[in-house]
């Protein structure tokens, strides 16, 4: 509990309803991989988790370079794998996660003979180049407030780190 209105620190390993804090990160990322059909049932509906969905659900159906080729996100440890949690009076949490995932863009067999993917500036000033294959890398922060009865994901930020 917190002592005389001030924060204190709770355990990120330590589970307050269906989840502990630690266990976010894979919850969130879960939601790009499959639409949140594994960790991510865990999570309650909020802004975050519905554009995560919508992410997946938009790169499983429409790829990318105008549907010639397939985009995928996988799950990556992220640089630093801290994570924050404080105690809240009424038994929940307050978490700071790091999500980091890897999104890969491949021609599919049919384009590969006669196209290419061109990388974005972005992309190019990371060191990608033209070919079948563009692997993008993101780290970002998140916040998730967790109680007995939910798991809300308040806030995620990425920022693109690599791409090759």
């Amino acid at each position: 509990m917190p002592i005389h209105g001030l924060a204190e620190a709770a355990n990120p390993g330590t589970k307050v309803g269906k989840l502990a804090p630690s266990d976010i990160r894979a919850a969130y990322e879960d939601l790009l991989q499959t639409g949140g059909k594994k960790k991510g049932t865990a999570l309650t509906a909020t802004k975050p988790v519905e554009n995560a969905k919508e992410t997946y659900q938009r790169s499983s159906k429409e790829g990318a370079a105008d549907g010639m080729a397939t985009k995928m996100f996988f799950a990556k440890a992220p640089a630093d794998q801290s994570v924050y949690a404080l105690r809240t009076a009424d038994g929940g949490a307050l978490a700071l996660f790091p999500p980091a995932h890897k999104q890969e863009s491949l021609l599919k067999e049919a384009y590969r003979s006669n196209a290419s993917l061109v990388p974005s500036k972005e992309q190019s000033s990371f060191g990608a180049t033209r070919g079948p294959l563009i692997t993008d890398m993101f780290e970002g922060q998140g916040m998730a407030e967790l109680t007995p009865k939910a798991s809300r994901i308040t806030a995620v930020g990425f920022q693109h780190v690599d791409a090759r």
